[in-house]
């Protein structure tokens, strides 16, 4: 009987030393949980935004807590937390706002301090059948839809009118940047010359067929997969030297490296 006493008080005292080890990690964990969450140094006291323009400062903030608060640690200590906010992503920014171009995300002691570069409204892109309603978007120096854009015709500001039925998606390259950078080349081209075209349409599969049609009445035909840069200065300052620009209906440069025209 004593040998049974003996085992039972033994395997008492292990149990007890097993739940021991156990209750007493676990109370130190919990108090160091409540230490983070509740003391005021490890909480966010600021949250600034600097760089936007054309974003409200509180839709950035407002969506950046909502994504703390869904964070590993934002779920156990809170969305303003400043580990909660250490794991935040900047590219989550730029996703929800598309004007966004760069975005920084740095914390100094407990401030938040958030940096924006938006981007700038280059030009705007109006799809739709010509004479009919049209709906516009904004694109930077890219060529990338980030924002609904009125329609403006007769403003200062560039406008292209899409006559395709390829619908641009915002947050998308509205055309391959090689493409969007020969229609921006020819624009500058004709502009140092001293062309003005009072309207620009795209069309045709994969938005290759630009026209123009200038002020002065001309027509201009230009293929947008063809760099303009060494053929069309010439052939343009040819024209406009020799007289016939006034005389010309229009002027087919499709074919890289030459140049048509036919008088009217």
């Amino acid at each position: 009987m004593d040998r049974v006493k003996e085992l039972r008080r033994k395997a008492i005292i292990r149990r007890f030393i097993t739940a021991l080890l156990i209750i007493i990690p676990l109370a130190l964990l919990s108090g160091g949980i409540y230490c983070l969450a509740s003391f005021d140094a490890f909480r966010i006291s600021d949250i600034s935004v600097s760089g936007n323009v054309a974003i409200k400062k509180e839709d950035v903030i407002s969506f950046l807590e909502k994504q703390a608060e869904k964070s590993f640690f934002g779920r156990i200590f809170g969305k303003n937390h400043i580990l909660a906010w250490d794991s935040l992503s900047k590219n989550k920014l730029s996703e929800e706002f598309l004007r966004i171009k760069e975005a920084d995300i740095n914390r100094e002691d407990r401030n938040i301090k958030i940096s924006i570069k938006e981007k700038k409204e280059f030009l705007i892109w109006c799809y739709g059948p010509e004479g009919g309603e049209v709906d516009c978007v904004w694109t930077d120096d890219k060529g990338n839809a980030f924002s609904i854009a009125p329609d403006s015709e007769g403003s200062i500001v560039r406008v292209i009118y899409d006559r395709s039925e390829d619908k641009p998606n915002l947050g998308k390259d509205i055309v391959s940047s090689e493409k969007f950078g020969n229609m921006i080349h020819l624009f500058k081209i004709i502009s140092d010359i001293g062309i003005y075209p009072k309207e620009v349409s795209i069309s045709g599969e994969g938005k290759r067929d630009v026209i123009l049609k200038i002020d002065s009445g001309q027509e201009i035909y230009f293929d947008s997969s063809i760099n303009p840069d060494s053929f069309v200065p010439p052939v343009l300052s040819s024209l406009m030297s020799s007289g016939e620009w006034p005389s010309v209906s229009y002027v087919d440069l499709r074919i890289e490296g030459k140049g048509f025209y036919r008088l009217r």
